[in-house]
């Protein structure tokens, strides 16, 4: 970033960011450096973009007034928002599920506040709730990277983080005026998050296949799910999806594997109590295309994974018992 291109077009005046193309030029617009006080001109000729300059020499950095201006006219947009209880859009590409989300800033928030000390932190905003719990911390970076205290503030006490990068006056104008904001970092996802590994949750569907015992012969019914791509048995229901499939005339057994000491649900011939478990949901593949799936919520794919190698395992040691007998 060069500082002859960074032309700031925001200055104070009676305590208040002001526009350049509000004011008269030169020593007349009367405003001063939003970061050291000092006096500054207002150029308006008919080459350069209008900006304002520091009067004589001045002593703060350009990236440091980007800084400043920036965060100012965010919270001031913020504020005005919440004043007038509007919407304030922003959209975002998802760092978690690759997927674009949009979300309202001020759906939640009873109050915005500017350089807010947290005991181990002070952000550049902070949106807190009508009792005061912060909700949100937005950071404008311009050269530096939030500060770590801010990161781990964030994750310690479920604070969503919002960057926005300033790197010109271009952006600078849009953290005023663009619709909807767009920023450069949230962490944050829209869709649901596992609560045992923070993952976020594939959609599920439900499919309940016709199939024949591979000990006895006779039909029964099995139910998978499929989510992400992935197959899975009863060993990944949750109680809910249970339900669902007994309904339909599944029989589900909980079985308890002698290796890994656990005990884990399968689908189950109600003849003979023969179970099929993970190994062979693959072979319902086919069978599953030509089925009309059901929408069962959402379920997390790695912890999937787990569960279906401890049934795997599980399998595999009931298939040798069964084979000694």
């Amino acid at each position: 970033m060069s500082r002859a291109s960074i032309k700031i077009p925001y200055a104070e005046k009676n305590g208040r960011l002001i526009h350049v193309s509000q004011v008269e030029s030169g020593l007349k617009c009367k405003c001063v450096c939003p970061v050291c006080k000092k006096a500054v001109i207002a150029r308006k000729g008919r080459v350069m973009t209008h900006h304002f300059a520091h009067h004589g020499r001045g002593e703060c950095s350009p990236e440091t007034v980007l800084h400043q201006v920036g965060k100012r006219l965010l919270h001031e947009r913020i504020s005005r928002h919440l004043k007038r209880k509007q919407p304030l859009t922003l959209q975002w590409e998802c760092l978690y599920c690759s997927e674009t989300h949009e979300g309202n800033l001020t759906k939640l928030a009873h109050k915005a506040e500017l350089e807010k000390n947290l005991d181990t932190c002070r952000p550049d905003i902070v949106l807190s709730d009508k009792n005061g719990k912060p909700l949100a911390i937005l950071e404008v970076v311009v050269t530096h990277q939030p500060d770590e205290n801010v990161l781990e503030y964030c994750e310690r006490e479920g604070a969503a983080l919002f960057c926005f990068r300033i790197q010109n006056t271009r952006d600078l104008l849009a953290l005023g005026f663009e619709n909807p904001l767009r920023p450069d970092r949230v962490d944050l996802c829209m869709k649901p998050q596992c609560e045992v590994c923070k993952q976020v949750l594939s959609p599920a569907t439900m499919h309940v296949i016709d199939i024949s015992c591979w000990r006895c012969g006779l039909n029964m019914k099995a139910a998978v799910i499929k989510a992400g791509g992935h197959i899975m048995g009863p060993e990944a229901f949750s109680p809910g999806q249970k339900k669902i499939a007994e309904e339909s005339g599944v029989y589900i057994s909980q079985n308890y594997s002698q290796t890994s000491y656990k005990r884990y649900l399968a689908n189950t011939c109600p003849s003979c109590s023969a179970f099929t478990g993970a190994p062979y949901l693959h072979l319902y593949s086919k069978m599953i295309r030509n089925t009309e799936g059901r929408e069962v919520g959402s379920i997390c794919i790695d912890c999937m994974r787990d569960l279906e190698s401890e049934g795997e395992l599980a399998e595999n040691t009931e298939g040798e018992a069964l084979g000694r007998q």
